[in-house]
């Protein structure tokens, strides 16, 4: 899939695979079943986004199963949590300079917010909106 690029194909596969580390902060400080179940649904919501992104799934079916799933277990947080965590993959793409994903990530991005009415954040809206 990323033969004639710069990207490191080996490198892409780590990190389609690689534990995101939410649940692990959680359990470090201590925190409680609440936020251990925030964590997990986090985990797999990233998990699954970074996946479709760099080729490993063909759909985004898995993406909008953990979005309902969080949206489910708390729906305010995960309108929240939702657009940050998109946000995060972005700016790995971008640290990394692996620019040939960034199609398939504004794809992904743009059909996640829309198919959920999600408003993607910029740092100073998280501060000002902030409830």
């Amino acid at each position: 899939m990323f033969n004639g690029t710069t990207i490191n194909p080996k490198v892409i596969e780590s990190y389609a695979s690689e534990d995101p580390g939410f649940l692990e902060c959680v359990i470090e400080v201590n925190g409680d079943e609440l936020h251990r179940k925030e964590a997990n649904h986090a985990h797999y919501f990233e998990h699954h986004l970074r996946r479709y992104i760099v080729g490993k799934t063909k759909t985004l079916h898995r993406v909008f199963s953990e979005v309902r799933q969080f949206r489910a277990f708390d729906e305010d947080r995960a309108d929240i949590f939702i657009p940050i965590l998109i946000d995060r993959v972005e700016e790995t793409i971008w640290l990394n300079e692996w620019y040939e994903l960034m199609p398939c990530y504004e794809q992904a991005k743009q059909k996640v917010l829309s198919k959920f009415e999600l408003k993607s954040f910029t740092p100073i809206s998280i501060i000002t909106n902030w409830q």
